[in-house]
């Protein structure tokens, strides 16, 4: 999702409604704008286990090759807890 299209998505909603995340082990949290941050993201980075997400941050990436084996990367919006 881009941000384009998550502007088009919360368009369709009233401006007053909450804005919330699901908690760690249950509940909901709001949203915090110091928990907006934007990162250089490595897309389709996946590792064997299956719970990490398919994209990986580039500073993780480059920890873990060679600085010449880094896939191509873009900056993300990361929303956080």
């Amino acid at each position: 999702m881009t941000v384009k299209e998550l502007v088009e998505f919360l368009n369709r909603y009233s401006p007053d409604m909450p804005v919330m995340v699901q908690g760690y082990e249950g509940g909901f949290q709001d949203v915090l704008e110091e928990n907006i941050t934007t990162q250089d993201i490595v897309e389709n980075y996946r590792r064997r286990e299956c719970f990490y997400g398919p994209h990986e941050s580039l500073e993780v990436v480059q920890d873990m090759d060679s600085p010449d084996g880094v896939p191509g990367h873009k900056p993300a919006l990361i929303l956080g807890r």
